[in-house]
């Protein structure tokens, strides 16, 4: 990871989550099971094709932009759970930022990964 940010303040809602683009929402990512975790390797894959090899993932956030937030365990859990998505389709976390309000986290994971032509099919 190249680079890693901490801002102390409530992260600004975002427009509505599209169905395409490289941006994917996710409030939180806990107890999930394994059908879930192939389901978001799937959409990574997706996110970082539509991006030409780059994607955000926001966490904390709902479909519709709101920034919720979620407890620091919440999101470690998510980032963990990100990262392990991430490392099965040797991807890359290019930056990290984390927004912290109160006891409230959300954060954008900007990932990485070179396509090449088989990554189309």
């Amino acid at each position: 990871m190249k680079h890693f940010n901490i801002i102390h303040r409530k992260a600004k809602s975002l427009k509505k989550e599209q169905d395409d683009g490289y941006i994917e929402y996710k409030w939180k990512l806990v107890n999930i099971t394994k059908k879930k975790i192939s389901k978001i390797i799937t959409q990574m894959n997706y996110r970082l094709r539509e991006g030409n090899g780059k994607s955000i993932y926001a966490i904390g956030f709902k479909d519709n932009g709101t920034s919720l937030g979620i407890t620091y365990n919440e999101l470690e859990k998510t980032i963990l759970n990100i990262v392990y998505a991430i490392d099965k389709i040797n991807a890359d976390i290019y930056k990290l930022i984390i927004f912290i309000d109160n006891n409230s986290y959300c954060a954008k994971i900007f990932i990485t990964k070179e396509l090449k032509d088989k990554d189309f099919f």
